[in-house]
């Protein structure tokens, strides 16, 4: 049995998305990264802004809660702006000048 699945691994075609075809056909390329890894996850300190945000003026009830995020997420569109940028700083600290092709 376990040579029949290193057959089937060997065999299988490596996984192909279709978001990787797009995005090369424009010239760019798609790096995965460990899932929860800080590092390259802007998404990460926006929520921590928009938490930090709500906790200084918690929603009252169940309703507002909702309401409550959705603003905090309108109002942080410059914070992305900021978050791109660090990111894009961290990358080139990282990887130096290097091509990520």
């Amino acid at each position: 049995m376990d040579k029949l699945l290193q057959l089937v691994d060997f065999y299988r075609p490596a996984p192909s998305y279709k978001a990787v075809a797009i995005d090369a056909t424009y010239g760019h390329a798609v790096f995965y990264t460990p899932p929860y890894h800080p590092t390259f996850q802007s998404i990460g300190l926006i929520w921590g802004t928009v938490k930090n945000r709500i906790a200084m003026a918690p929603a009252k009830n169940g309703k507002d809660v909702a309401a409550k995020v959705v603003e905090e997420l309108e109002e942080c569109s410059e914070d992305w702006m900021k978050v791109y940028r660090h990111m894009q700083e961290r990358r080139t600290r990282l990887l130096g000048h290097r091509s990520l092709e």
